[in-house]
Order: structure tokens, then C-alpha cells, then sequence
């Protein structure tokens, strides 16, 4: 637990100090805590491969920018999400979520980062991952080319792709909203299966 320390969230934090205040007759605890508290490391590349491991997604690039593979987080905790955008260098957001059920749901928030910084940092963490993360790692660098000039078909702003997401899962046909926004059906399937646009919707193949 003390060696786990530094890396942890607010939650987990809390948990630790539980278990250590609870620990040692002696009662040393406070006194290791105030030193773990005032000495945390920075984070490394070992910190953010356990995190994705366990709650991170590797795809490649959307079908209207199939050359931008992206890494996702997608979680509950919020100061975990913050330090995993303050490593990619980018923002965080809350998560649209929809349907009867969500209002029960706790809030979710996700980050991600995209684009050929996202291409070196799976090169760096594939090393670090398990069998299903290194899959979904190649597949991405896979679908990547360096030298290959990016797609402008069947671009679509964030309200658009909201739209898109709201109405296919009210059950309107996929043809009908193909047609209203002038784009392939594929295009409609991908958003409602979560294979595009799945950081703003928050749906995850």
C-alpha cells in the first residue's frame, strides 16, 4: 500500500489511509502518510498503462478521419480523469449519457487524445499491456499511415453526431437520417455502434 501510494486517487487515498491507520500498533501511520503526502512522484508511463489497462479503449481512426487513431479514458472518477488529460496534454469533459436509465447513473467523464501523439504513446505502452490491449493497439497502428493524406468525405459537427446518436436510439430507421444529413447509412451504423464518434456519445464497441 505504501509503495501504491503516490499513484493513487482520491478514493483510493482514503481507502489506504484506512487501512494503514488501522495497521500498526505502534501508530506510525500518520507520520508515513504526511511523508508519502509531501514527497509524490510525478507520474510515468507505468501509472498510465495500469490505468489503461483497466479503463482505457485503443481505436483506430473514425471513418471520416480514418488516419486519427485514438487512446480513451472513459470513468467515474474525476481527479483520475484530470491526471490522465494533464498527461495527454489535453481536456477533459463530462459524458453525455441518454436513455430512462442514466439519471441513476454516478457522472462519467472521459479524455482522449488522438492524432500521431497518439500513435507514439501506443508504441510506448504496447510493451506495458495485456493480451486484449495490445490487440486493440495494433489494430489501431495498423490502420495508420504517416504518409497518407487525410479524408474530407461525410465530415459532421458535435451537434450533428449528438443528433445522429439521439435518433437512431429512439428507434428512427437509418436510411431516413442518411438522408436528412446527406451521408451512407455505414455512417449512422458506426455512430450507433459506437465504432465513430464514440468520445462525445459515449458509447463504446
Amino acid at each position: 500500500m505504501i509503495l501504491l501510494y503516490p499513484f493513487m486517487g482520491i478514493r483510493r487515498l482514503e481507502q489506504i489511509r484506512r487501512a494503514l491507520a488501522s495497521y500498526n500498533p505502534q501508530r506510525p501511520s500518520k507520520k508515513i502518510i504526511y511523508q508519502l503526502d509531501q514527497e509524490r512522484p510525478e507520474r510515468d508511463i507505468y501509472w498510465l498503462a495500469g490505468l489503461l489497462e483497466g479503463e482505457g479503449s485503443f481505436f483506430d481512426g473514425p471513418p471520416s478521419s480514418p488516419n486519427r487513431p485514438r487512446i480513451q479514458v472513459f470513468m467515474t472518477d474525476e481527479d483520475i480523469i484530470a491526471q490522465a488529460a494533464d498527461f495527454f496534454g489535453v481536456r477533459y469533459s463530462l459524458a453525455r449519457r441518454y436513455g430512462a436509465e442514466a439519471m441513476k447513473w454516478k457522472p462519467a467523464y472521459l479524455t482522449h487524445l488522438r492524432g500521431k501523439r497518439a500513435v507514439e504513446l501506443m508504441k510506448q505502452l504496447y510493451p506495458l499491456m495485456g493480451n486484449r490491449r495490445q490487440e486493440q493497439i495494433t489494430n489501431a497502428l495498423l490502420s495508420y499511415d504517416s504518409n497518407k493524406r487525410r479524408k474530407n468525405t461525410a465530415k459532421l459537427s458535435e451537434e450533428q453526431a449528438l443528433e445522429i446518436y439521439r435518433r437512431v436510439h429512439n428507434g428512427e430507421r437509418q436510411h431516413q437520417i442518411a438522408a436528412d444529413f446527406g451521408i451512407d447509412r455505414t455512417t449512422i451504423a458506426d455512430i450507433k455502434r459506437g465504432k465513430s464518434w464514440w468520445w462525445l456519445t459515449g458509447e463504446v464497441r
